[in-house]
């Protein structure tokens, strides 16, 4: 089996500049390989073997993984990335997150000061 991991590279005002591919046997080096790049936006794996799909998922640091397709995306699930990939989420519930605030407001309706 070969495992390909591609890392896309930008330049410093974040326009894509170039795409690394990583091709290797052993799933670890590969894995240790894609986890040690600067951006983790998306990624996939491509597998007969669902349960090995799963696995590389999870050890992967992306934030969004496909297994046996790519750029697939629905609306009820969060997209967005890891380390310098963007903060935050776009879609789903996530997403309301960037749009709202949480305060605290306390009410005093029984004690007298």
């Amino acid at each position: 089996m070969t495992l390909t991991v591609k890392d896309l590279e930008y330049d410093s005002l974040g326009c894509f500049k170039d795409e690394k591919m990583f091709m290797s046997h052993p799933r670890f080096e590969v894995i240790e390989q894609a986890n040690n790049t600067t951006y983790s936006l998306a990624a996939s794996v491509f597998t007969k073997d669902i349960d090995r799909g799963f696995r590389i998922a999870h050890a992967m640091e992306a934030g969004t993984m496909w297994i046996n397709c790519a750029n697939q995306t629905e609306i009820s699930m969060p997209f967005g990335g890891f380390k310098q990939s963007g903060i935050g989420r776009e879609l789903s519930e996530y997403a309301l997150e960037n749009y709202t605030n949480v305060k605290a407001v306390h009410v005093n309706i029984g004690i007298r000061l």
